[in-house]
């Protein structure tokens, strides 16, 4: 399910661009399709973000049956996540309920999170590096789009990227 989410997500982005003459990968958010009069490209874009969410609520309730409450916080902040991704894809950008008030902004939690609660059953140190890895390039990637740091005509590359490393995160998890 976790390898299915980033390749669900990357198929339907790309699936979704092409739908749209002139609209770049490289320059612009995915999400900036349902501001688009394609009718096409929004429902890609809207199955896309339910799907993506909903197998972030999944993979909180397996953890939750697997190991309890010892990974509480970390289970609510990925459906947290989640329910932020399915409001993304019901709600068009700009309208406040995209991302569900901006809830999405826990992801930036969600790898040190784990990483804490999950520090006395995962003994391996590689999951812990990778995470902080992640965790930082996600933090870092969130910040500069709050800031508006986010390079200029690179939006949809770095929201890519933060993609890629956000959801393989999730797939490594």
């Amino acid at each position: 399910q976790a390898y299915l989410q980033s390749l669900v997500y990357f198929t339907f982005n790309v699936l979704a661009g092409a739908q749209i003459e002139g609209y770049s990968h490289i320059r612009q958010h995915f999400s900036e399709i349902s501001l688009t009069d394609n009718s096409t490209a929004k429902m890609l874009l809207t199955i896309c973000a339910i799907w993506v969410g909903i197998s972030c609520i999944l993979l909180a309730i397996r953890l939750l049956i697997k190991w309890k409450k010892k990974i509480l916080l970390s289970s609510l902040a990925i459906s947290i996540f989640g329910a932020s991704m399915i409001s993304g894809g019901l709600y068009p950008m700009g309208h406040s309920m995209h991302s569900l008030y901006d809830l999405d902004i826990v992801i930036t939690l969600i790898p040190f999170l784990f990483s804490y609660e999950l520090k006395g059953i995962i003994h391996e140190r590689r999951f812990f590096t990778i995470s902080i890895f992640a965790g930082l390039y996600i933090f870092f990637h969130i910040w500069m789009m709050i800031t508006q740091l986010d390079p200029q005509g690179y939006h949809g590359l770095t929201q890519r990227l933060f993609a890629l490393i956000a959801f393989g995160w999730i797939a490594y998890l």
